[in-house]
């Protein structure tokens, strides 16, 4: 069964992930289940795992991959900007996919929207190296909360042609998860750590960046670019609720000069 029969259809992104959305419950469910409940459970008698190799390789790809598509992303708004397609405000539903001027950046751009999603999948190894280390305090409900409605957020938009109102906002995100996982790069060295004073500043280039996102939004809803209601209702919802999970964090973490390790 399709679940998603009452959204419309970007055809032009294909493939198991996107032509499935059962996959994508079945993928979220056991995401939850392990970080949760399987993983706590079976780690609960055993020592914590050596990781420290696989988790520079993963931070190190994930620099990597939210540079170039940050740097993409950037390149492809700049070069279609006066041909209408791209604008700072109204960005119109079925825009962000479709065909612009130059062949190779209709091309590029569906290749981003399957680039963009896969790492945001990969985002849940965060977690899962957290349980593996038996770091279970990490595995908050922001965290959770988190990578979980990226994943299906950017899953529905872009299934739904609905992707360029989010455009800018996967554009900050690579850009925050960059300096993000720049820092847990950094961290695993220990002669690293002294230079490290900077970490409580990551939260709040998160929270600045969902206040940025927030004045988008809000231009976008009162503007009417042609999205249901519904979409930046959502919106608006979800920035709202991460600027102010971000901003308990920051309060709980820093406010009386704790520090995480």
């Amino acid at each position: 069964m399709d679940l998603m029969w009452m959204f419309p259809r970007e055809e032009r992104l294909g493939g198991v992930l996107f032509d499935y959305p059962s996959s994508i419950v079945a993928l979220v469910l056991l995401y939850l289940w392990f970080v949760l409940l399987a993983g706590p459970r079976w780690m609960a008698n055993r020592e914590p795992l050596r990781l420290k190799t696989a988790t520079r390789c993963f931070n190190l790809f994930q620099v990597v991959a939210n540079i170039w598509y940050s740097y993409t992303t950037t390149s492809l708004a700049v070069r279609n900007y006066h041909t209408g397609r791209f604008s700072l405000g109204c960005n119109p539903p079925s825009i962000g996919l479709a065909p612009l001027a130059d062949p190779w950046d209709n091309f590029l751009i569906l290749i981003m929207c399957h680039v963009y999603f896969r790492v945001r999948i990969l985002d849940f190894l965060d977690t899962v190296f957290f349980v593996l280390s038996k770091k279970q305090s990490h595995v908050s409900f922001l965290h959770v909360y988190h990578h979980v409605v990226v994943v299906v957020t950017a899953y529905v938009y872009l299934r739904s042609g609905w992707a360029p109102c989010i455009y800018y906002a996967s554009l900050l995100n690579s850009m925050v998860h960059v300096v993000m996982y720049s820092y847990y790069f950094l961290s695993t060295f220990p002669s690293m750590r002294p230079y490290l004073w900077w970490k409580k500043y990551l939260t709040v280039v998160q929270i600045s960046q969902f206040a940025i996102l927030l004045l988008q939004i809000v231009y976008i809803s009162i503007y009417n670019c042609g999205y249901p209601p519904i979409v930046c209702q959502y919106n608006i919802a979800q920035v709202c609720i991460f600027l102010v999970l971000f901003t308990n964090f920051y309060a709980r973490s820093y406010g009386r000069q704790k520090r995480i390790d």
